[in-house]
């Protein structure tokens, strides 16, 4: 029995109702957890922030305030991105998602009723080199064009505060649960299919932060660390627990111009999941490529022309043609029938690429293995 499998039927025997726990933040008090700086905290291929969250416009304290979801470079005047209540002295009743790329600094804006976000309500913010865009519930609620790539420096992500310049304006006033970083900028089908789950193991570089009365990324490496001691306590959100998609990266990557492709999933590979897609960060942006869909993965790996090979030619596999994106992230969707005999099948793929104006022409994402789920 492989890994995948194993992972796959160990899913059908856990709980299906997730912990209700998250952090209970309150403005005017700096406590919120910090996650060191990684590369992969500044994606080049896009980005998606998540959250679950209440807030609490009632109780805000006068003056200046900011309070803030999640925050990446918190140095004064300067942020890489950043999600968080335009408050302002006013009490503005305004989400806004910002994002600091070579060309500048972009922000999308929501306005919402006072009160709105009293219960709980599940934000995104993407940015996929072209636009930002704000979702709530997983409906767009507002956009604005940019381009370019994230700014990339060796800076903090915040999540609960961000400029600590003047003592607690910017802390969250409510609660926050279930942060999530995805590499790339996902589509309002792909947030609707997982906001109502609790997720952990996603492959690809993906951050998840389910704040149960721990602050590990159950994805990756980027573990959270407290400060100022924040509050971690029960709440009322509900969501299905899905700890593990059954979902592995393999093999080496040969790395292009825009560095080593990484293969990702959009979504959670499951039965009747329209939005399913298969993708690849880093990789070209004016070349094109192939991927390799394939039902087994090679036992030995294979090099050819400098690439390493990794999908099985010998087992009932496809080829599609491909092509980049503005920042180097390609989608190539994979709609999952709703069929029940699916369930438990091992799918294997790799992106293989080119691009005439690199140095290294030709080159290859690792690979990435998935069970489909129930």
């Amino acid at each position: 029995m492989t890994k995948l499998h194993t992972l796959a039927l160990a899913l059908l025997t856990m709980p299906l109702t997730a912990q209700g726990v998250g952090l209970r933040l309150t403005n005017g008090i700096d406590a919120y957890v910090d996650v060191p700086y990684a590369p992969t905290l500044a994606p080049r291929s896009g980005i998606t922030v998540e959250a679950w969250v209440t807030y609490d416009d009632a109780t805000l304290g006068a003056g200046w305030r900011w309070p803030t979801i999640v925050r990446q470079n918190s140095t004064p005047q300067v942020v890489n991105y950043m999600l968080r209540i335009e408050a302002g002295q006013t009490n503005n009743p305004v989400l806004g998602w910002t994002v600091r790329t070579p060309a500048g600094v972009r922000q999308a804006l929501w306005r919402f009723a006072s009160g709105q976000l009293n219960t709980w309500t599940h934000v995104a913010a993407t940015y996929d080199g072209a636009n930002l865009r704000l979702f709530v519930n997983a409906m767009e609620v507002g956009a604005a064009a940019h381009s370019g790539a994230l700014v990339d420096t060796p800076d903090t992500l915040r999540i609960g505060n961000g400029d600590l310049s003047a003592a607690g304006i910017e802390e969250w006033n409510g609660e926050i649960d279930e942060v999530r970083l995805w590499p790339f900028a996902r589509t309002a089908a792909e947030i609707a299919a997982t906001m109502n789950l609790e997720l952990g193991g996603v492959p690809g570089e993906v951050s998840t932060w389910n704040l149960n009365a721990s602050l590990t990324d159950t994805s990756g490496t980027n573990h959270g660390v407290a400060v100022n001691g924040p509050t971690i306590a029960t709440n009322t959100l509900v969501l299905t627990a899905l700890p593990a998609l059954g979902a592995a990266n393999f093999g080496v990557a040969t790395a292009g111009c825009n560095g080593a492709p990484r293969s990702v999933l959009t979504s959670a590979p499951r039965v009747g999941s329209a939005e399913f897609a298969l993708g690849t960060v880093r990789a070209t942006v004016s070349g094109s490529g192939l991927l390799w869909l394939g039902t087994s993965r090679l036992p030995t790996p294979i090099v050819f022309l400098g690439v390493t090979l990794l999908i099985d030619p010998a087992t009932p596999n496809v080829q599609v043609p491909i092509g980049g994106g503005p920042l180097g992230f390609s989608r190539v969707p994979l709609p999952i029938p709703a069929n029940r005999f699916l369930v438990n099948r091992s799918l294997f793929f790799q992106t293989v690429w080119t691009e005439p104006t690199c140095a290294v022409p030709l080159f290859a994402a690792d690979g990435l293995g998935f069970v489909i789920l129930p």
